[in-house]
C-alpha cells in the first residue's frame, strides 16, 4: 500500500483555475518488508553504492548528505566566482524512473550482480494507492506501476544508480572546460564557465 503525497508542496487552493496538483506515491508498506530490506542494505552493500554512484553523486543515506553537497557547491563557487551554477532538483522524478532502467544499472555492475534477484523483488508488484491520512485513507481507481515509491529502503539507492550514468555523462562534458556536477539522489548543482 502506498499514498499520494503533492509533489509540487502546494495548496491546491492556491494554484491557478484548472490546474491539477502533481502527486507521487509514498510507500510506507509492511514493518517486516522494512524490516528485511534494511538487514539486506547493511553498511557493506551501502558501501558499494557510494563507490558506485560517487564522485559525482554524494551518495544514498549520507548523514547530512544534502548540507556536505551544498557546502562543496559554495566553497567550488568561492574559489571560482567568475563560474555559472545551476541548483536544480528532479523533483518527482522518483516516479519517472522506469523499473526496467534499475534493473539494468543494476546488472551493468559487476559488484551488485549478486543484488540483482532480491532487486528484482520489490520493483515487481503493482502498489494499492490510497489517498488522505492515516485515520481517513481512501483507495484510488489505479495501481501504481512504475518509478520507486518514496519512503522504502531501497528507494534512494535504486534511484541514484539509475541516474548515475546521466549525472556522469553531463559531469564528464563540463569537466574538460573547468565545471562539474554535484548530486545528492534528486539534489544536483551544475557549475562551470559562462
Amino acid at each position: 500500500m502506498c499514498r499520494l503525497v503533492p509533489a509540487n508542496n502546494v495548496d491546491p487552493d492556491d494554484l491557478p483555475a484548472g490546474v491539477i496538483p502533481d502527486c507521487s506515491p509514498d510507500n510506507f508498506g509492511s514493518a517486516e518488508r522494512r524490516l528485511i530490506a534494511q538487514a539486506y542494505f547493511d553498511e557493506g552493500l551501502q558501501q558499494v553504492y557510494n563507490n558506485i554512484v560517487g564522485p559525482v553523486q554524494n551518495g544514498v543515506g549520507v548523514q547530512n548528505g544534502i548540507s556536505i553537497t551544498a557546502f562543496g557547491f559554495q566553497a567550488v563557487l568561492g574559489s571560482a566566482p567568475g563560474f555559472g551554477a545551476i541548483q536544480s532538483n528532479i523533483s518527482n522524478e522518483y516516479n519517472g524512473i522506469e523499473c526496467k532502467g534499475v534493473l539494468m544499472a543494476i546488472q551493468e555492475e559487476d559488484t551488485l550482480d549478486d543484488t540483482l534477484a532480491f532487486s528484482h523483488a520489490p520493483l515487481e508488484p503493482n502498489a494499492y494507492v490510497g489517498m488522505g491520512n492515516v485515520t481517513c485513507l481512501l483507495n484510488v481507481s489505479f495501481m501504481s506501476k512504475e518509478g520507486v515509491q518514496r519512503g522504502v529502503v531501497e528507494s534512494g539507492w535504486f534511484f541514484a544508480i539509475e541516474v548515475d550514468k546521466a549525472f556522469k555523462r553531463l559531469h564528464q562534458r563540463l569537466v574538460p572546460h573547468g565545471g562539474g556536477v554535484m548530486a545528492i539522489i534528486d539534489d544536483n548543482y551544475v557549475m562551470g564557465p559562462p
